[in-house]
């Protein structure tokens, strides 16, 4: 079966039409080894689901998660409506750390480096914020300023440092920082540019 086969197959599996708030994903994030997957909806709910055989796994409420990222196999970061991130290890799906205040606005982005060392937060305040520790604490932060809210963001998974950003249509551009050099490269993307 293809890729598409199986997505949609998985879908009519996993998910049957159920209340209207699960009409509404906001999220959803594969685990890096495939076997489980995240999935947010509009009003909190975040489901935690075993993709081999389509089930649930875990579930919570909490305000609106809007981004995920997975940290490794056993950890993943939630970003939410009311401006903090919340670590979760599905090892003891229960077991929710205690979040931290990245914005007062939305999170919009969320990817960590490729050693699980670094974590770069999109918010709609038109920031980013790269959070650089081990212990899943707020310590010491880099922001970084746009036009409009960071939602595209991703850490190069081959070379370390190097982050690529892009904002809403005021912005129009691509930013590659190369954090251990402390420089940066622009490219334009006018062409990206909604129509009016």
């Amino acid at each position: 079966m293809s890729t598409t086969g199986m997505l949609l197959n998985h879908k009519r599996t996993c998910y049957p039409r159920r209340r209207k708030r699960w009409r509404y994903v906001t999220c959803v994030r594969w685990k890096p080894d495939a076997t489980k997957h995240i999935v947010s909806g509009r009003y909190g709910t975040t489901k935690l689901w075993d993709s081999t055989v389509c089930k649930l796994v875990s579930s919570h409420v909490s305000p609106t998660v809007y981004s995920c990222c997975w940290r490794d196999n056993n950890l993943v970061s939630l970003g939410r409506g009311d401006g903090t991130v919340l670590h979760w290890d599905v090892r003891t799906p229960e077991t929710l750390h205690r979040p931290f205040s990245a914005t007062s606005g939305i999170i919009c982005g969320l990817d960590w480096d490729r050693d699980g060392e670094s974590l770069a937060v999109g918010c709609n305040d038109n920031k980013v914020q790269i959070f650089r520790n081990t212990s899943l604490r707020d310590s010491e932060t880099l922001t970084m300023v746009y036009q409009s809210a960071v939602k595209a963001i991703a850490w190069n998974p081959l070379q370390r440092g190097v982050l690529a950003t892009g904002s809403g249509q005021n912005d129009q551009r691509v930013v590659v920082w190369d954090l251990s050099l402390e420089t940066t490269r622009t490219v334009s993307t006018p062409s990206l540019r909604s129509p009016a």
